[in-house]
């Protein structure tokens, strides 16, 4: 049974919020989780986070977006709304001795929300993940991911009034989860819990130790047909830059060698049989991976 202290909430929050997030948005609407913007992309919580699951697995740069239900959230100060939706977590697993793969898997979540403060334009919420229940998509049909049922997935979001419509949202929740592969007979817990913090949704992921050990960009994106990537490294590494799609499928190796120090790299994508839609690029070097979203639009 999770056990919840707010007062202790309350306490860690007043040390939090003399710091700052790193990602964060701005939306024209204050609903919860945000609303997709005006082209129809969805923000997005992101981690640059690694769970081991005892000798069995891990979890590595997982994304959760694609929400089905925004909300409004407590007006008075103490009161608490329950939001309730299905999403999508998008991650890449690693089973010990079987295969890798990136997972793309519908998600049911429910998360409660209390309003802490409402300071002048800026409201601060605490947040608790009761459920998040992953499973299908391609996901084998004997793994399944939830959250803890013992471990309390807390966080904290700030709503800050822009004016002219306009909101800047910042939010994270520190997420537990457990695996099960044998569709939910035993789970494994993870070893820690994972920061998902939320940002637009054309924020890098970079799981480097150091970011400055090595650069990537893409552009043109969103791109017609083709785009081209560039990324440099500060050592000599060995650099896979690879190209999937939304259910996991690896669609293109672009790029697979070892490569010189400080040298610019260019190589182009050509993605004219491929039907409109989203990507995800993973430029490896090394140890370390970036995540970039594509977005190939006719």
């Amino acid at each position: 049974m999770k056990i919840v202290t707010r007062a202790i909430t309350s306490f860690i929050l007043f040390i939090f919020c003399s710091c700052t997030f790193a990602q964060g948005l701005v939306t024209h609407s204050d609903l919860l989780p945000p609303c997709p913007d005006s082209a129809g992309y969805y923000a997005q919580y992101i981690a640059t986070l690694h769970q081991i699951y005892g000798n069995v697995a891990e979890l590595t740069d997982p994304i959760h977006t694609g929400w089905t239900n925004c909300f409004a959230s407590p007006v008075n100060v103490g009161d608490s709304s329950i939001h309730s939706f299905s999403s999508t977590a998008i991650a890449e697993v690693h089973v010990f001795g079987g295969p890798t793969f990136m997972m793309n898997a519908p998600a049911q979540v429910t998360v409660e929300v209390v309003l802490l403060s409402n300071v002048g334009n800026l409201r601060t919420f605490t947040n608790e993940m009761f459920q998040l229940d992953i499973a299908g998509g391609n996901l084998l049909p004997t793994i399944m991911i939830r959250e803890s049922p013992v471990k309390a997935s807390t966080g904290v979001t700030t709503i800050e009034d822009a004016g002219n419509g306009d909101f800047y949202i910042n939010s994270y929740f520190d997420v537990w989860t457990d695996l099960s592969m044998d569709s939910g007979t035993t789970w494994i817990p993870c070893d820690t819990s994972g920061r998902m913090t939320l940002a637009s949704h054309w924020y890098i992921m970079s799981v480097a130790e150091n970011d400055d050990d090595f650069n990537f960009m893409l552009s043109p994106n969103p791109f017609n047909t083709s785009c081209n990537f560039s990324f440099a490294t500060k050592i000599k590494s060995a650099v896979k830059l690879e190209v999937f799609d939304l259910n996991g499928k690896l669609i293109s190796t672009v790029f697979n060698e070892t490569v010189q120090p400080g040298k610019q790299n260019r190589v182009e994508f050509e993605g004219s049989a491929l039907p409109d839609g989203v990507y995800i690029s993973k430029f490896t070097s090394g140890n370390n991976s970036i995540y970039k979203r594509m977005v190939m639009m006719r």
